[in-house]
């Protein structure tokens, strides 16, 4: 591969670029094994990121029900449901998720098309919060082998 630099790119080069395709396509509603890889709080909007069918997609979130200050309890028992830790009353959520970066789970996600925003008439994916998401558990089955030599 050449040695490309802003020092040795031009705009002439822009003639033989390619676009990446971002387009993710949309996971299919269903029951579907995901590997949490993080989540992310910003002031505005919440979001986990779960990899399936090994494409990272973000799945938004929020602790409170629209319009209103009373928290969501369909999120927080899913969130609370991704504990790989033991967990108490005063188990800060934090911890909960934590743990569960890197574990895989079965989730639900249904698809829906928003009528208003950026995403207007074009289908979406979201996580199904009222089904709790379960744990998948890999057995490793090992075996002794004795060595002829």
């Amino acid at each position: 591969m050449i040695n490309r630099n802003l020092a040795n790119i031009t705009i002439n080069d822009l003639a033989g670029a390619e676009t990446r395709n971002m387009d993710k396509p949309i996971v299919p509603p269903g029951i579907h094994v995901a590997k949490v890889l993080g989540f992310v709080e910003e002031e505005n909007y919440n979001y986990v990121s779960l990899e399936i069918n090994g494409v990272k997609q973000n799945f938004f979130y929020n602790y409170f029900i629209k319009d209103t200050d009373k928290f969501d309890a369909d999120v927080l028992q899913w969130i609370i449901s991704l504990a790989t830790i033991p967990v108490k009353e005063n188990t800060p959520l934090i911890s909960i998720t934590n743990s569960a970066i890197g574990s895989s789970y079965k989730v639900e996600v249904y698809n829906y098309t928003p009528k208003t925003g950026k995403n207007a008439g074009k289908p979406q994916h979201g996580i199904r919060f009222s089904t709790k998401p379960e744990l998948v558990v890999v057995e490793v089955q090992t075996e002794e082998f004795v060595l002829p030599y």
